[in-house]
This record gives C-alpha cells, structure tokens and sequence, in this order.
C-alpha cells in the first residue's frame, strides 16, 4: 500500500507528465495515477509478472564522434545521422492515446536528421 502512495506523491509533483520523460513540451492532461514513472510490469502467458529494466522511451544511443560524425546504435546496428532541410513552416510533436482520449504536446520540432544504415558496418558483420 504504501508504494501507492509514494507513486502519487511522485505524480503530485509533476513526475508523472509524459513531457518531464521526453524532454521540454507541455503536456494537454496528465497520466492517470497507476501510470507514472518507474519499471513497467508485464503478463507473461503464465500469469506471473515481469519486470522490465529498460529506461522508458530509451530504444538506442546517439553518439557525436571527435571528428563531429554523429551515428545512433540501436541493438547490434550502426545508422549514419545527418542533418534534414529545414523547414519553412511550424511542426509540432504530439502523442494520442485515443484508449485514455488524452492528447500530449511534447513540443516544436526545431531540426529533423536523416538517419541511414551504415553500409560497411552492416558488411563487416558478413
């Protein structure tokens, strides 16, 4: 019991926004109280729960080289990053999640990257 009171108190004080997860955006409604921060728990088929140990939101690293070449390694995968045109007009970023009917701003899109495979990483594992 009183592990629900401290996820609430976590929420009261603002932890519990999806936009305090993901970065500077103002979220339209906020999680409901069971939804917050923290691991995540699965069903398996047999009915015992399972703790996931992955950051929420966090799928890969983006790494800036020395030499100022940035790559993003998901998994065992090596992707170029480069940067996309800019564009002339506003972009904003949102999250609908029509099971809760809520809508979450999570801010402008200022820059957009191109992200491709990297080619001879992809062959050297051949």
């Amino acid at each position: 019991m009183s592990g629900s009171n401290d996820r609430s108190s976590q929420l009261d004080k603002g932890k519990g926004r999806v936009a305090d997860k993901l970065g500077t955006g103002s979220p339209l409604t906020q999680l409901p109280a069971g939804q917050g921060k923290g691991k995540e728990r699965e069903q398996d088929n047999a009915g015992d729960a399972i703790n996931c140990n992955k950051p929420e939101g966090q799928i890969g690293r983006l790494v800036i080289r020395r030499s100022g070449k940035m790559q993003m390694i998901l998994g065992d995968f090596t992707f170029d990053v480069m940067s996309g045109l800019d564009r002339t007009f506003l972009e904003n970023a949102v999250v609908i999640d029509p099971s809760q009917e809520s809508v979450f701003n999570l801010g402008q899109i200022t820059q957009h990257l191109i992200v491709k495979p990297n080619i001879a990483s992809l062959l050297n594992d051949i």
